[in-house]
């Protein structure tokens, strides 16, 4: 009896190795692909079931008889089809074996012919319910078990209502019912692990593909961000920095090595970051768009105005970020506000004009209608004439005043070097080399009106024209917390408290009287400011201050 048992094991593990090779190759087929992906298509699904209705054929046709019952795995064909592949390939794989039962005949030939049908069947179920997977080893095993064990005893229960003695009844289930549930449930737990390290093994060159698309994308992906002269970041679901272009870095005062994995709050203030955490947020919970326009202070300090555009986003796994953009537009406002200063202090100007004008030309005609009257008197008449060259001068001074002024503006405000900014208004200057001019300035732009250069000008113009003994001027530099100060001065007498009061008003002076009250409206349209502040009998000393965010130093290019 031992050695019958063994021979029927290594008759059932030989066919078990056909079998197991089946599944490796099987595993391993575009056919599976297609399965594991659910887009077999029906003329598929009809092959296969032919193919695993073979299986089912074979192990049928290569067992032992024993007391008219053979020892074999039919069941495997259907029972694998229908949990590998669905219902439908369950289902026809039963049928064929079915079919092949029904034409060997012999005694009950239905009660055990029904077994591949019901194997299929029962597989195909459960991969249907399975979300049309394939279940875990650990329960196929059981289900073959359990299903293996129902149709053996159907079988048995037809043997002995068939007549079949007791002791026939036993031999057959201890020769061939047990060896073929143990050897059928090995076969398909194998298969199933064969499967399942097949699955796992595509899951793996998936993510690993998809990570090498990942890598290369992301590479890709900073190339172009890098291109984009704009600041550019990603931020994943838990607000942390995962790209970030050169734009970025710029603005935020960091490296790329110290941002990427950080958050706002790793450097920001914890009002600021904040703020950015519920507006990233709000981009998240509304999977939508966001643009808002805000100043940001950078980790060195400087002021930025921004508008900040934040886009939802997700990958093909499903996880979720944040993609902004920030364009500066500080230099836009900053002109926007020069323009509109500019616009107002133009208005003025004309409307000052307009008014002087009229009132000289009021006088002269005045003074016209008077002479009229003192044509035989030509002392009076010479007085009278005096004054009318004296109102047409000052008519002069105020057209010229206006050919001064028609530039204020016509360009644009930008970054002007003040370094050349001085020296050609220094080239303009006829001292005949008598007068020594000092520039102690480090190399720097200040955002200003084109006409600045003429502010430099007027301001040694003055020290030539009018300071007594003047023999040297000079500029200077230095920061403070409130922005930066250039400092302008001279060695002449200086300017009396007197004169203080009046020197920037319009007309005040021995010449036009228009200079230094022109030089203050140039700077002012970008909020510079222009003050005297020297000692009388010191020499001048002209004080320009400059805002925060209206300088910056030149970066000699390598």
């Amino acid at each position: 009896m031992a050695v019958t048992l063994f021979e029927e094991f290594m008759l059932l593990f030989q066919m078990a190795c056909v079998v197991f090779l089946f599944a490796y190759l099987f595993s391993k087929s575009s056919f599976y692909t297609q399965i594991l992906e659910h887009r077999a298509s029906w003329a598929l699904q009809a092959f296969l079931a032919v193919v695993f209705g073979l299986l089912s054929v074979y192990g049928m046709s290569s067992g032992i008889t024993f007391y008219t019952a053979t020892v074999n795995i039919r069941d495997f064909g259907p029972l694998a089809a229908g949990l590998a592949c669905g219902p439908y390939v369950g289902l026809g794989a039963g049928i064929i074996g079915f079919i092949y039962r029904l034409s060997i005949g012999g005694t009950n030939v239905y009660a055990v012919a029904i077994g591949p049908l019901v194997a299929g069947i029962i597989g195909g179920l459960i991969y249907y319910y399975s979300n049309q997977d394939l279940v875990s080893t650990k329960k196929a095993v059981i289900i073959t078990a359990i299903v293996e064990s129902v149709i053996s005893a159907i079988a048995l229960v037809v043997r002995i209502l068939s007549g079949d003695s007791i002791e026939t009844v036993m031999a057959v289930t201890v020769n061939v019912a047990f060896p073929m549930i143990i050897m059928t449930t090995i076969a398909v737990g194998v298969f199933c692990i064969i499967l399942h390290n097949s699955i796992n093994e595509r899951r793996v060159q998936e993510e690993k593909l998809k990570l090498e698309l990942e890598v290369e994308s992301r590479k890709n992906l900073d190339t172009i961000i890098n291109a984009i002269g704009d600041p550019v970041f990603v931020k994943d679901r838990s607000h942390h920095w995962i790209l970030v272009n050169d734009g970025f870095c710029r603005m935020v005062g960091r490296s790329r090595e110290d941002l990427i994995g950080k958050t706002a709050y790793d450097f920001f203030p914890e009002e600021q970051s904040r703020q950015f955490f519920e507006a990233d947020e709000t981009v998240f919970m509304t999977k939508s768009s966001h643009e808002t326009e805000s100043t940001l202070m950078n980790l060195n300090g400087r002021d930025y105005t921004v508008t900040l555009k934040k886009t939802y986003y997700t990958d093909s796994s499903g996880r979720e970020f944040i993609v902004g953009i920030i364009r500066d537009i500080t230099e836009r406002k900053r002109i926007e506000v020069s323009i509109r200063n500019l616009n107002k202090r133009l208005t003025m100007l004309s409307s000052i004009t307009r008014h002087d004008i009229l009132n000289q030309l009021m006088i002269l005609m005045g003074y016209l209608k008077i002479s009229q009257g003192h044509l035989k008197d030509p002392v009076r008449m010479q007085e009278f004439i005096e004054k009318e060259i004296r109102s047409a001068q000052t008519i002069e001074r105020q057209i010229v005043f206006t050919r001064d002024y028609q530039d204020l503006g016509a360009s644009i405000p930008s970054w002007k070097n003040v370094h050349q900014m001085i020296q050609m208004a220094k080239g303009q200057l006829s001292t005949a080399g008598t007068i020594t001019v000092t520039v102690q300035i480090p190399q720097i732009e200040v955002f200003a009106d084109a006409l600045i250069e003429k502010v430099f000008y007027n301001l040694m113009e003055n020290s030539v024209r009018h300071g007594d003994h003047v023999t040297a001027i000079g500029f200077s530099f230095e920061e403070t917390d409130h922005g930066a100060l250039i400092t302008y001065t001279d060695n002449g007498t200086g300017i009396s408290f007197e004169d203080k009061q009046h020197l920037f008003q319009r007309g005040f002076g021995k010449n036009t009287g228009l200079g230094l009250f022109l030089s203050r409206e140039i700077l002012t349209i970008t909020s510079i400011t222009l003050d005297e502040t020297g000692e009388p009998g010191k020499g001048v000393r002209f004080e320009i201050r400059i805002p925060p965010g209206g300088y910056r130093f030149i970066v000699p290019q390598n």
